[in-house]
């Protein structure tokens, strides 16, 4: 007898897969074993199963590209989550592992400093007390950092003279 309704017969009987729908309350079952002996003779044991609630992942981001420095400011918008037990990852997409950021990233600044985007993965793991977990990945484009700077030759000069502009930006095109 499963506790939730079901019975299974046999010396070997299947899996039995429990469900427990919600985001907060755990559900307890009391699983009982009926032995029975070709002579009629009869025994059980029961024992509590507990299903922890069930997990769901979510976050939204505040943009998803931009130019870098890019400051992204994350929601949690997990169900069943609790804070101390989830966490934030990123990884820059050629990397192979994601880097655990921290519990409560409310803000993050993304560098880029080469001079082709890069696509970065936030990763948030939400988890519970009871061990029950969730994921949800979601990607963040940066453009790379613009750096202005030109010079003037001469940088003195009087009515009707020439000035020449040099453009020593550090972004190739700028």
């Amino acid at each position: 007898i499963w506790g939730d309704g079901t019975i299974s017969e046999g010396a070997n009987p299947p899996a039995h897969f429990y469900r427990n729908a919600s985001y907060t309350n755990e559900l307890h079952y009391n699983l009982k074993l009926v032995a029975k002996s070709a002579n009629g003779c009869t025994a059980d044991s029961t024992i509590r199963i507990i299903v922890h609630p069930k997990v769901e992942a979510d976050f939204e981001i505040s943009t998803l590209s931009g130019c870098a420095p890019l400051n992204v400011s994350f929601m949690d918008k997990s169900k069943g989550a609790v804070e101390e037990e989830s966490g934030w990852y990123i990884r820059e997409g050629s990397e192979n592992e994601f880097s655990f950021v921290d519990h409560d990233v409310l803000q993050y600044t993304f560098e880029n400093t080469s001079s082709a985007a890069k696509t970065y993965e936030v990763m948030y793991v939400a988890r519970n007390r009871g061990g029950c977990a969730d994921s949800v990945v979601k990607e963040v484009v940066v453009q790379p950092a613009v750096v202005a700077d030109f010079s003037a030759a001469p940088q003195n000069t009087y009515s009707g003279q020439k000035a020449t502009f040099s453009n020593d930006a550090l972004i190739p095109g700028v």
